[in-house]
């Protein structure tokens, strides 16, 4: 067992979540390795501590300094009153272990490690990051990192982190694998005004995980959304199943990098943490609001602390140019938004209050265009008239600098005392000569962007937490089912050691789960494999049965639309032949002999054991399409039929199953109900770990999909 697998079995049999106010409101901290010298992590840990305003006891801890910026310095831990609540330890590896030790056995509560060189390492660094956890883990100690920046908590005045800049007291939480995208983000928020609650730099994670951290800042009445920056997860489930509690009450905006195989091995590199881009169809299921890009992970971080949810996305453009409000409307579709379309009576409002050249090419629909000499009052006028209407859900408002563009009274005219009630997302394009405008928005909570298509992003990310919150309770269908018969199956395999199921016996499972599988029997011999296809009428196809040989073996092993007595003998020796040539010890079931299935396109489905999230289901096309169209869609079972729809509108494959004016399409609901079939096969049978369906036979809407091909393997015994 990996001492990974270790620390996550022992987290998942704690009862119930960890107290983790010893690291996140401690009373008095010590740092092993505080340095008089400036520049050195221990010295920068010290300074943030003592500029922090934390009011709790400070303790350095260093035998060569008699004191550091004016507080006497101790020899070691053991000089600190017993029970310090947070000790954070400032050292390299070998060091830092003994002190943890001594930190440990004089009753702290809480360690942060910030030294590098463990499990992202590998080899003698794994070796001692799992002794670090299991000591800590033994003696009920919290431990964030290895290779962490630290943590903040400015509510309580606790920066203990070799962070540069602290942003003021505010609601944005970030939890963070990566400590430079902590300081980054630390960074950006602190030159726009934006607050913050919590930053936990989470590191290797040998034990405190990114569920428990999310379980105490979901429950911090300080904070209004958190960011997540995440390039694995150390339980997929636990995680899932925190961020969709979370979600109903706090955003919780993720950054998942390492999507590509340069990514995952770079972030193996860095932390150790590996999540494969299957993984993240989770994201969309528990709520989590999922961005592309670091800019876009900011952006949303900001639009949330700052602004209410809107009820809808219908969102009213202000604007002073014509090619700014078309890029707008151009991001809108994108981002799951429309552009509102508003009453006469709204319009003819706000034209009473504007020039009569200005109030005459107002339309309805489109960006609300004032002119290059917009004037503050006509941006004030525009937000006070149309904002309230019930047909606008929020603003996105755009200046562009003009000579008779003023940005600063713009930017006031744009704010008002206690909010909008709707969200209003400011851009102001340019460079120095809006930046007094920027200054004024931010002063004011109103987030500032640098084009239309970043602030629009950034409110469909709030619009598309509006509909998740207000989706409709998730069901998940049970279908009649038989099964005992899949048991009996189940149970002969276990009897031989066998994993791998002869495709007759896939099949029979798949139908005694309600799949349509086409009508065959397997013959042991050419005679009987000739009086099988006989009975069932041609053309038949032929598939060899047998658990040994390679999966690249397997399209060798099948032979369709054999149409005549002849044809059948030809492949029945064929196929034997060959499986006696290469496997001359291999063992042959037979030879499955089936009506060849009516045509239509050929999509695969399929089921995965991942080990952090439990069974996935995936969706692609199979066949002919499946070198052409790679990608497929993946979801966390179990389902519901909107869920399964929504995999198949993930997909690549989408437009193939609508088809075009002539083919008309396929029946994607049929489909849609064999995911869930095979979704509630996972629930009922964890012992099957690999389901491949391949091809998935879909007709026209109306005609029963049929399970061509399918192969299926079992967990091992031990599991």
């Amino acid at each position: 067992m990996t001492p990974r697998m270790d620390r996550q079995e022992a987290s998942a049999h704690r009862e119930g979540p960890r107290d983790l106010t010893p690291l996140l409101q401690p009373q008095a901290v010590a740092v092993v390795g505080a340095s008089r010298v400036p520049g050195k992590i221990g010295h920068e840990i010290w300074v943030n501590l003592q500029r922090g305003g934390f009011q709790g006891a400070l303790y350095a801890i260093n035998p060569n300094a008699e004191s550091i910026l004016g507080a006497p310095c101790l020899n070691s831990i053991r000089q600190a009153p017993r029970g310090v609540d947070l000790v954070v330890i400032a050292l390299p590896p070998e060091g830092a272990m003994e002190a943890a030790r001594q930190a440990v056995d004089h009753g702290c509560r809480a360690l942060v490690m910030v030294a590098e060189g463990f499990r992202e390492r590998g080899g003698e660094g794994a070796a001692r990051e799992a002794a670090l956890a299991r000591m800590c883990r033994e003696r009920g100690v919290i431990l964030l990192g290895p290779n962490s920046l630290g943590v903040i908590n400015t509510h309580h005045g606790l920066n203990a982190s070799f962070a540069m800049t602290q942003p003021g007291p505010g609601g944005v939480a970030i939890l963070s694998q990566s400590g430079s995208v902590c300081t980054a983000a630390l960074d950006w928020m602190a030159a726009r005004g934006v607050g913050l609650s919590v930053m936990a730099s989470l590191g290797n994670q040998a034990d405190l995980t990114e569920s428990e951290l999310l379980d105490y800042v979901s429950r911090d009445p300080a904070t209004r959304v958190v960011g997540c920056y995440l390039e694995g997860v150390s339980s997929g489930a636990t995680f899932m199943r925190m961020v969709e509690e979370t979600s109903s009450r706090l955003p919780v905006v993720v950054r998942k990098a390492g999507m590509t195989a340069a990514g995952r091995r770079a972030a193996a590199r860095h932390t150790g943490h590996v999540m494969g881009p299957e993984r993240n169809c989770w994201v969309g299921r528990s709520g989590a609001v999922r961005v592309e890009g670091f800019d876009a992970w900011l952006d949303a971080l900001a639009a949330f602390s700052r602004q209410p949810l809107p009820r809808g996305g219908r969102v009213l453009i202000v604007t002073n140019a014509g090619g700014p409000g078309v890029m707008a409307a151009d991001a809108l579709e994108g981002a799951g938004l429309s552009a509102a379309e508003l009453p006469p009576e709204g319009l003819e409002a706000l034209r009473q209050r504007l020039p009569e050249r200005v109030g005459e090419r107002l339309m309805a629909g489109g960006p609300l265009d004032l002119g290059g000499d917009a004037s503050p009052e006509w941006y004030g006028a525009a937000l006070e008239t149309l904002l309230p209407l019930p047909e606008v859900d929020g603003a996105v408002v755009i200046m562009t600098p003009q000579s008779m563009t003023q940005p600063l009274q713009t930017a006031q005219a744009m704010t008002r005392e206690g909010g909008w009630g709707k969200p209003v997302m400011g851009v102001f394009m340019g460079g120095g000569q809006v930046i007094a405008g920027l200054l004024a928005l931010n002063g004011a909570g109103i987030p500032s962007f640098p084009s239309p298509e970043r602030a629009v992003a950034a409110l469909g990310a709030m619009a598309g937490l509006t509909r998740w919150r207000e989706r409709p309770p998730r069901v998940v269908a049970h279908f009649p089912v038989n099964q005992r018969r899949v048991q009996r199956v189940l149970h002969r395999y276990r009897l031989t050691g066998m994993r791998r199921l002869a495709a007759s016996d896939a099949k029979e499972i798949l139908q005694a789960y309600g799949f349509n599988v086409p009508e065959g029997e397997l013959a042991t011999s050419l005679e009987e494999a000739m009086s099988h296809a006989e009975r069932l009428g041609y053309p038949v196809a032929l598939k060899l049965c047998s658990p040994d040989g390679a999966p690249e073996e397997h399209w060798e092993r099948i032979r369709l639309n054999l149409a005549t007595q002849l044809g059948v003998r030809d492949a029945y020796d064929l196929m034997t032949l060959r499986f006696a040539h290469r496997h001359p010890e291999g063992r042959m079931d037979g030879v499955l002999v089936e009506r060849m299935s009516p045509r239509g396109l050929d999509a695969a489905i399929g089921l995965t054991r991942d080990p952090q999230f439990g069974p996935l289901l995936m969706f692609g096309l199979g066949g002919r399409f499946v070198e052409v169209l790679k990608e497929s869609s993946f979801q966390v079972a179990p389902i519901t039929f909107d869920e399964a729809m929504e995999m198949l509108d993930a997909s690549q494959a989408m437009g193939v199953l609508r088809g075009n004016g002539e083919s008309g399409g396929v029946d994607q609901k049929t489909v849609a109900e064999c995911l869930q079939r095979l979704s509630q096969l996972a629930a009922d049978f964890p012992e099957i770990e690999r389901v491949e369906v391949d091809p998935l036979i879909v007709g026209r809407p109306g005609v029963a999909s049929v399970a061509a091909e399918c192969r299926m393997v079992l967990a091992p015994e031990s599991e």
